[in-house]
């Protein structure tokens, strides 16, 4: 057993997990002082009409841009080629005009949310330049400045946000958030471009032609849609059916979770999948299999203890953390660290069908699940609020995670979770 133990943190410590520490640390310590305030400062009611806005936001940046960050994760390694590295940038500056030049015309036709309209707009248009080029630090492997401007914006905008909201005397209002992250953006932009104008200057002309990265981002784009009605169409549900106070409430407690629970295996993985795709090119599939095996112990290694301890405190620590016009949304809390438990194991498998270029597959999987959680969604928000809206989203997690566990294992005789290999 010691000598597992000591295996899995070897094995922990050679996938540089040191390197995205600070997209864990930083997120889980901006969420631990942000959400008390917040919850402090402001009623659910004002909290659902953000969290809806940071929906529209999510849904408008994964249909601009989230096609290109997945396309160049998954189809480039080391140093990219000048003409590939402005190609990109070029694509999601088109991709941030497309998406801001549909979405304000739509701020005029929800006019509740209208007082959001420039720092939401200003928000989408920065983020996709900025999502592409740092995705592209990882990429060239420079995980700690990726790292660190990931962390930087999702911890960064909140804190900061919080500051400006108190400056303010919360005159702005939680729309202060997006000013924060653009803000940071622009910041990170600079820095970035900086690092790369030498690249920018000597420019080769493109070894990839736009065409065939759109080719590539089409069953992406479908996929980071799924992925996006899996995490948040729940928000829009629970506003038709119900009111902002109910988004309010759901959003907090979800948001709580995604911010700690959740970013462990997404750190993990992001660590490790390098590693995984150069064993897979240079050895195969049996070694690479044999290396999957390894990355599933060490997320059940820490995943297991890690909720089994959240689950126990969750209930007085969620009440001591957020104000009392949001205790009871304690009710959800076991359904959502199921799910996200769900999500992350799913995510391993899944991501075996993306390393043998078979992303199609991947694409449908969430698909169809993404419907099934719309339905089953359909089926109990009305009926039971967030309450229904937590165990759909448990349910849709857990059948995502039964089939790509089951395909996977049946196409590439991947490891089960409980097989030793």
């Amino acid at each position: 057993m010691k000598r597992k133990i000591k295996n899995i943190l070897v094995a922990v410590q050679q996938r540089n997990l040191l390197s995205y520490i600070p997209t864990t640390i930083f997120t889980v310590v901006a969420a631990v002082i942000s959400i008390p305030i917040l919850t402090r400062w402001f009623t659910p009611e004002i909290y659902g009409k953000y969290a809806l806005v940071l929906a529209g936001i999510s849904l408008s940046t994964t249909l601009g841009g989230g096609w290109l960050y997945q396309s160049i994760l998954r189809y480039y390694t080391g140093e990219l080629e000048t003409g590939e590295w402005r190609l990109f940038f070029k694509l999601s500056l088109l991709g941030s005009l497309v998406i801001v030049s549909f979405s304000i015309p739509l701020w005029y036709i929800f006019v509740e949310f209208r007082d959001y309209s420039i720092a939401a707009s200003l928000f989408i248009f920065l983020c996709i330049p900025f999502r592409t080029i740092n995705v592209m630090d990882r990429v060239e492997e420079h995980p700690f400045r990726y790292s660190i401007w990931d962390s930087g914006l999702n911890a960064g905008k909140l804190l900061l946000g919080i500051l400006i909201i108190w400056q303010t005397n919360r005159r702005l209002g939680m729309q202060s958030i997006f000013w924060a992250g653009s803000v940071i953006m622009i910041f990170g932009l600079i820095n970035l471009l900086t690092v790369k104008v030498t690249q920018l200057r000597n420019l080769k002309k493109p070894i990839v032609s736009a065409k065939k990265l759109l080719s590539y981002g089409l069953p992406l784009a479908l996929a980071q849609l799924s992925v996006w009605l899996f995490s948040m169409s729940d928000t829009f549900l629970l506003k038709v059916f119900h009111d902002n106070a109910t988004v309010g409430i759901f959003s907090v407690v979800n948001g709580l979770i995604n911010r700690t629970i959740h970013i462990i295996p997404v750190a993990i993985m992001l660590a490790a999948w390098p590693t995984l795709v150069k064993i897979f090119r240079k050895s195969g599939w049996p070694l690479a299999v044999r290396e999957h095996a390894s990355q599933v112990k060490i997320y059940l290694f820490i995943m297991l203890p890690v909720i089994f301890v959240f689950l126990v405190f969750a209930k007085s620590g969620y009440q001591l953390f957020v104000h009392e016009k949001y205790w009871a949304g304690t009710i959800i809390i076991l359904p959502l660290t199921i799910g996200t438990f769900l999500l992350g194991l799913s995510q391993y498998y899944l991501n075996t069908f993306n390393l043998a270029e078979q992303s199609h597959k991947v694409t449908l999987v969430l698909l169809v699940t993404g419907g099934l959680k719309v339905i089953i969604s359909f089926c109990l928000v009305p009926h039971y609020s967030y309450i229904g809206a937590s165990w759909a989203t448990c349910i849709a997690y857990g059948i995502l995670a039964f089939w790509s566990i089951y395909w996977s294992h049946r196409t590439f005789g991947v490891n089960l979770p409980w097989q030793k290999g």
